[in-house]
């Protein structure tokens, strides 16, 4: 637990040295998010998991944008 706050923490710092854009932020958390998935024990979950993880940020971003 604290070594995956430690490695957040670099990204997180990583992030705002290079200049943090939504896009660096979404990719970080989608890296994080794999990591976890890899975890899930259950074959389907973990499938379900990483789908979602895999997304990409544009279509992330049009599918919770709000409706013109």
């Amino acid at each position: 637990m604290h070594q995956r706050i430690v490695v957040l923490g670099v990204l997180s710092l990583v992030t705002l040295v290079s200049g943090c854009s939504s896009a660096a932020w979404y990719s970080a958390g989608q890296s994080y998010q794999r990591n976890e998935c890899l975890k899930v024990p259950n074959q389907a979950e973990r499938e379900r998991c990483l789908d979602n993880a895999n997304t990409d940020y544009n279509t992330y971003t049009k599918e919770t944008s709000p409706a013109p």
